[in-house]
């Protein structure tokens, strides 16, 4: 890029014309933009700039700036950058975030995909704050852990009226184990159906329950404290 300085041309190279990639360089002729210096010789005939150290400079004060804010238990608002199978980041203000699938809902079978998409405004609780691994030029880094669960109603507070005991649901089955089946009752709320429930000629639960099948089951127990729910076939 040609960039002038007063009466001064200036010369900046693509790589140091944006943080990134930048696909197109079109998009900046005309722009009023902050270099920084990086080369001055033959009495400024020859000058070369860096945009990219100018926005990596900002980023760092304002990352800076963000991980004051970032104490344990606190709302922060950000910005969905990408989403993975294992969640989603967020950009805090010029340092980034994860939201684990763990933290993205109460209901399990959601994932990062069916509830956020980059470009998203998303407001979050701070879980954890720790040193990470130095980067590739050995300036250290956070490792942030967000939550977007912790800051919406927990289905267990209504258990009492979704899952009473002796009541017959309807579920689906979520998820097939050794040991019996777990039913989705309600979102974030699942039972489990024990093997031993299935009768005594039932060694395989796979064998009888097929996962997204709709069953109907009833709630034998429900102890709170450890959120865990205990379930029996429904008699027909």
């Amino acid at each position: 890029l040609e960039v002038e300085i007063g009466c001064v041309r200036a010369f900046c190279p693509i790589s140091q014309a944006e943080r990134g990639f930048l696909a197109d360089p079109n998009t900046l002729v005309g722009k009023s933009l902050y270099f920084l210096i990086t080369e001055l010789k033959e009495n400024g005939k020859r000058v070369v700039v860096s945009r990219r150290a100018v926005l990596e400079r900002e980023a760092r004060a304002a990352a800076e700036e963000t991980l004051g804010k970032l104490v344990i238990g606190a709302t922060v608002r950000g910005t969905i950058t990408a989403v993975r199978e294992f969640g989603a980041f967020v950009d805090l203000g010029g340092i980034e975030g994860l939201i684990p699938n763990a933290e993205l809902s109460h209901d399990r079978s959601q994932k990062a995909s069916d509830m956020v998409n980059a470009g998203d405004a998303v407001e979050v609780q701070v879980r954890e704050v720790k040193d990470g691994p130095a980067d590739k030029r050995g300036n250290p880094t956070r490792k942030i852990t967000l939550s977007l669960k912790a800051l919406s109603a927990d289905p267990w507070d209504a258990i009492d009226s979704v899952a009473p005991v002796g009541r017959v649901l309807q579920g689906s089955i979520a998820r097939v184990l050794d040991f019996g089946g777990f039913i989705r009752l309600a979102p974030g709320i699942e039972g489990l159906l024990h093997v031993s429930e299935l009768g005594g000629k039932v060694s395989n639960p796979a064998d009888v329950l097929k996962v997204g099948e709709p069953i109907n089951v009833v709630v034998r127990s429900v102890d709170k404290k450890t959120k865990k729910i205990s379930l029996a076939p429904a008699v027909e």
